[in-house]
């Protein structure tokens, strides 16, 4: 449901002493669609149905590079051009710093998709209380690589919003569960409001485990999981 708040209308020239602000429920993953998807009436596997994703991806991506207007199922996919330039014989050179030159994918729902989406979103009108949630993103190993596996000992980096805690608080920080079994990790190398690094414990056993964090950007602690299981190897 989309959570429905007003902020104060700072601007000079304001119609209304305020404006309607939105939040959104939830972010839905890729492995979440093709979860749904393949229980969605269907024979088809959740392999295939990742596969043929993927390929869709690959050719639209293809052919958007190529100059073409893509039309899919929910609306167009394009690239357009922008900048300036005094001479009308100059190159386009989008990518340098030394001009405004750019490329820009765009996007264009269907007009039928965006009817059918508008008039049925379910709204909830919630409290205009500036909330900081921690939220995570992402979950990789300290080195930048997304591929590399996460084993026991490994420092990890932990990347999202409103991330920062007391590490002095032992009911704050980051901690991994599995079985029922929650254990708070203790080494903390990076701590900021978009980013912690930290170490797993050497003697952690290898699984799926349920990362989250619990945090109090302001005058409540909230605890908050990472989306997605990690794999400790």
């Amino acid at each position: 449901m989309l959570k429905i708040f007003l902020r104060q209308n700072m601007t000079a020239t304001a119609k209304a002493k305020y404006n309607f602000r939105s939040e959104n429920e939830a972010e839905i993953t890729f492995e979440h669609l093709i979860n749904e998807m393949a229980a969605n009436n269907t024979t088809v596997t959740k392999a295939d149905i990742s596969g043929v994703l993927d390929v869709y991806k690959s050719v639209v991506l293809r052919y958007a590079q190529l100059g073409y207007t893509v039309r899919g199922p929910l609306g167009l996919v394009y690239v357009t051009a922008g900048g300036t330039t005094d001479d009308n014989l100059s190159s386009f050179q989008p990518g340098l710093t030394t001009n405004d030159h750019s490329l820009n994918l765009r996007f264009l729902p269907d007009t039928s998709v965006s009817r059918s989406v508008l008039d049925n979103t379910m709204t909830e009108r919630v409290s205009n209380r500036k909330k900081m949630i921690p939220n995570i993103e992402s979950v990789i190993n300290a080195d930048g690589n997304e591929e590399n596996v996460i084993k026991a000992g490994d420092t990890i980096r932990i990347l999202g919003d409103y991330l920062k805690f007391d590490t002095d608080d032992e009911t704050q920080g980051i901690f991994i569960e599995k079985d029922g079994v929650s254990k708070r990790l203790d080494y903390y190398a990076w701590n900021t409001n978009k980013r912690v690094d930290t170490r797993i414990p050497a003697d952690t056993e290898s699984g799926s485990y349920t990362l989250s964090i619990s945090a109090k950007p302001c005058t409540v602690q909230y605890t908050e999981s990472f989306a997605d299981e990690i794999e400790i190897s």
